[in-house]
């Protein structure tokens, strides 16, 4: 019960704690544990919920004095109970119907079960018998939360969010106490940001300060929104929004805003989220080597990627110092669970956590409670979810002290649309206290800075000729000056790179990047860019939308294939970026088509409800128009969102089946397991996800010494009957993922909907061997180059 006292003092969470491990007074439960085949009931969890539901009934008074007041408290606890070693379910199937006969059939062969006295050295109780047979009514009547309690609840929000919170607490306090961990590295943390957040900060503006318009400019924005948070926090408002042009400097604004919040918080960590991996590469980059150079390891990276220099050390040392285990599952455990002062992590790790049911997931959920989340970037969440998740966060961030700072260049309408809908799928009425995000910059001001008005916006060409790769590739070649070109489909980039360096010398500058490469020639890739566009070479970058948001690199011309608006622009921002430019820079707009004269565009926008996304950009950008009068086309865009998208629908899991569902109708509905299927990306639009480990020479034998790794772990395990001491199968674990983070760089991640293009690799019985769902490419001298990445087969596969 102190685990989750200390993560929150919600008492419905603080009853769950005190009651869910009851049930292990089963006399069947210690002999399982000891690894004895135990025939009988030998469950706990189900028998927790027993007891609770039996104090409920003998306790009504008592129960209101400990925060138990209604029968939605009670699903509220039970749900919590019943579930805590595994995953929330619906609120329409909390209890299974054959665990609950088998534990009606338990009770009746029982002797009475010291459960109550048990419980009486907590808390002084009338005591009670947990055999009554009155208890399986009970246990029957909040097996599931009927549509009349449903109907009664007054927020369903308010329901949904701390039955999850408080959940997770209590799965977080478990695991803490099975692996006897006492140590809370954020609290640690938070002691050394108390005395140096600031001034660490401070010293990396004052190292930054210049003359040159551009960064007056974003000195300005930077002071202007401190000092409205300062406003804002006064009033207790909690949410905001920064809307600033690309290359403002946002995250030194947001740090900036994040330490105004602290100031009066200091028991608050920070969790700064970002769409793309290789924009949490950079973040981490600026505040480990730029803003907290004393102190590096105070920034934590958490995403799939992520490495930790703590971990790999105390690997190493704890094969010959044994001693050094319990100081490697403490570490481990404060990155699996955000337990840390200052997160930088993915969009995917972040709001798939929110929306999570499953209990691994939600370790993290605790320590997002008293956090301040800088979320960069927003227009790179599904449209749909824009006002959802600025609603959502609102609602968290009130229930459990918490702030959120929604930035971009392109800011969404974040209000709620008029109803039109059923009231199931109304977010009025789900959230029926949200205001739209205090704005903390007067940004309109700041659009029309002379600085920021860096380049045009212009069609490539005027007339209606369809516009194919052949004549883009002359039109870049008739140009005399380094350009970026981003095109949606990985294989008109890899199509448009060999049209262009065909017969070209070696040193021409043509480079090719999309997510076909691996991670360590990616990053080589743009550092090249970055090298010669300083050097003064001509350089050409050939993408897909990996570059168009965070990637802080500079192009005199933009060419942008046909897109969404808020993509044009955040491609844009790739252009004349310092606005170093006599005359500024110039973005040509454009739709490429194919030989058959088909839209390039529509095959990954494809959705025919959301043609009118494209429509508009087409419309919008039929002239040229100035970075500075793109704000007025903005907001036309998102009022339109506003307007023509069902807010929260997003592909979710229902019963066996992925479709288009509404994230407000299954919170309505308290349909945990239904909203925790979200998942960002969805693989039916553009296949299933494959990853393959591209061996550096023939020595590399990284994949195979992985391989080894587990098959050792499975041999020990089984050599100990299933029975291997927890420090032990941890420390095999992490080792397992250590070894897969230091392959990451040369893993390659491709997206397929038909295994037969996918290259040759690594084969076991005439079926593709893989290892923690890593592949080995069998012939990575003929599947795989530097220059033009990983090789499918076939034509046209290559989507994104």
């Amino acid at each position: 019960m102190d685990g989750v006292r200390h993560r929150t003092d919600l008492p419905t969470a603080l009853v769950a704690a005190l009651f869910h491990d009851l049930g292990k007074l089963n006399p069947n439960f210690q002999p399982k544990l000891d690894g004895i085949d135990v025939q009988e009931y030998s469950s706990h969890a189900y028998l927790s919920a027993r007891a609770f539901l039996a104090f409920c009934a003998t306790n009504r008074r008592l129960r209101q004095k400990i925060g138990i007041f209604s029968d939605v408290d009670v699903f509220s606890v039970v749900h919590m109970v019943a579930r805590h070693h595994g995953n929330l379910g619906d609120a329409k199937s909390i209890l299974g119907a054959s665990e609950r006969a088998a534990l009606s059939e338990f009770m009746k062969s029982q002797p009475a079960l010291p459960i109550s006295n048990y419980l009486g050295q907590w808390l002084e109780h009338s005591d009670f018998d947990v055999r009554e047979p009155r208890y399986d009514d009970l246990l029957d009547k909040f097996a599931l939360m009927p549509d009349d309690t449903l109907r009664t609840i007054g927020i369903k929000l308010e329901y949904f969010l701390k039955t999850q919170f408080g959940f997770a607490c209590l799965v977080e306090a478990d695991k803490r106490d099975a692996g006897n961990n006492k140590w809370f590295r954020r609290d640690d943390d938070l002691g050394w940001a108390r005395e140096q957040f600031s001034e660490n900060l401070s010293t990396a503006l004052r190292n930054l300060s210049s003359v040159t318009p551009l960064n007056r400019l974003r000195t300005s924005i930077r002071d202007e929104a401190v000092r409205n948070v300062q406003v804002s926090l006064a009033k207790g408002e909690r949410v905001f929004s920064l809307t600033s042009p690309t290359g403002s400097g946002k995250t030194f604004t947001l740090l900036a805003i994040a330490d105004a919040i602290r100031t009066s918080r200091p028991d608050h960590s920070i969790i700064y989220s970002l769409p793309y991996l290789s924009i949490t590469e950079q973040v981490e980059d600026v505040c480990r080597n730029v803003v907290f150079t004393g102190n590096p390891s105070f920034v934590t990276r958490v995403d799939s990627r992520s490495e930790s220099l703590e971990l790999e050390i105390l690997l190493k040392q704890i094969e010959s110092d044994p001693s050094k285990t319990y100081e490697l599952l403490s570490r481990s455990f404060s990155i699996e669970t955000f337990d840390a002062a200052f997160i930088v992590t993915t969009f995917v790790q972040f709001f798939e956590t929110l929306l999570s049911n499953r209990g691994a997931t939600l370790l993290r959920l605790p320590n997002f409670s008293k956090s301040i989340f800088l979320v960069d970037e927003l227009q790179a969440l599904p449209q749909r979810l824009y006002t959802f998740f600025a609603a959502y966060l609102q609602a968290f961030c009130e229930l459990f002290d918490s702030f959120a700072v929604l930035s971009t260049a392109t800011m969404p309408a974040l209000c709620l649309p008029d109803a039109n809908v059923s009231p199931e799928k109304d977010a009025r009425k789900l959230f029926p206290c949200y205001r739209t995000p205090r704005e903390l910059l007067s940004f309109e001001k700041y659009y029309g800075e002379p600085a920021f008005n860096r380049y045009r916006i212009q069609p490539l060409t005027q007339d209606r000729t369809p516009l194919t790769l052949d004549i883009l590739a002359k039109a870049i070649q008739h140009g005399d000056v380094s350009s970026l070109i981003i095109l949606n489909r990985i294989d008109d980039t890899q199509n448009l790179y060999r049209m262009l360096s065909m017969g070209s010398e070696a040193d021409q500058g043509i480079i090719l990047l999309n997510t076909h490469f691996i991670l360590n020639d990616r990053r080589e890739k743009i550092e090249k860019c970055k090298q010669r566009l300083k050097e003064g070479k001509r350089t050409i970058l050939i993408s897909t939308q990996l570059i168009e948001a965070g990637v802080d690199i500079d192009f005199p011309c933009v060419y942008r294939d046909l897109c969404p608006l808020p993509n044009l622009i955040q491609s844009s921002g790739r252009c004349n970026r310092n606005g170093g430019l006599l005359g500024g820079g110039v973005v040509y707009f454009f739709e490429l088509r194919d030989e058959q004269g088909k839209s390039r565009a529509e095959t990954v926008y494809r959705d025919p409800s959301d043609r009118w996304i494209l429509d508009f950009s087409r419309q919008a950008i039929h002239s040229s128009i100035p970075e500075a009068d793109l704000l007025s086309v903005q907001r036309a865009y998102f009022d339109l969102v506003n307007s023509k998208m069902q807010i929260g629908n997003h592909r979710l899991l229902v019963g066996n089946k992925k479709k288009t569902d509404n994230l407000i109708q299954r919170i309505n509905e308290a349909a945990f397991e239904i909203v925790g299927s979200f998942r960002l990306i969805d693989e039916k639009d553009f296949g299933a996800d494959y990853q393959f480990y591209v061996p550096q020479d023939e020595g590399d034998r990284l994949w195979e010494d992985l391989g080894r790794r587990l098959f050792e772990f499975a041999k020990t395990a089984a050599a100990a009957c299933g029975r291997l001491p927890f420090a032990e199968i941890k420390r095999r674990q992490l080792a397992i993922d250590d070894q897969l983070r230091r392959m990451s760089g040369r893993v390659v991640q491709v997206r397929a909907f038909d295994e037969r293009t996918l290259p040759p690799s690594e084969m076991r019985n005439c079926v593709a061997r893989e290892i923690c769902g890593v592949r080995k490419l069998a012939l990575p001298e003929i599947d795989y180059s530097s220059d033009t990445g990983i090789k499918l087969n076939g034509a046209g596969h290559a989507i994104i």
